[in-house]
């Protein structure tokens, strides 16, 4: 077996630094849908909070009704 030798003119490339507070960073969820469900569901949305997201919340009980 031959062994590899290491290339002198490399650059060694560190990995970046984790960001301790992406947890509290918003992140998107999406999903597509044909236009007419799409509007279904933004009406819907709408009778639970002018706020999608507040809605969509709402909606799948994971937080109570303001």
């Amino acid at each position: 077996m031959k062994e590899m030798q290491t290339d002198q003119h490399a650059i060694a490339i560190n990995q970046p630094i984790p960001e301790h507070t992406t947890e509290k960073l918003p992140s998107a969820l999406t999903f597509f849908l044909p236009t007419r469900k799409r509007r279904a569901v933004l009406d819907a949305l709408a009778g639970f909070s002018n706020d999608r997201t507040q809605a969509i919340l709402i909606a799948l009980g994971l937080i109570d009704t303001e």
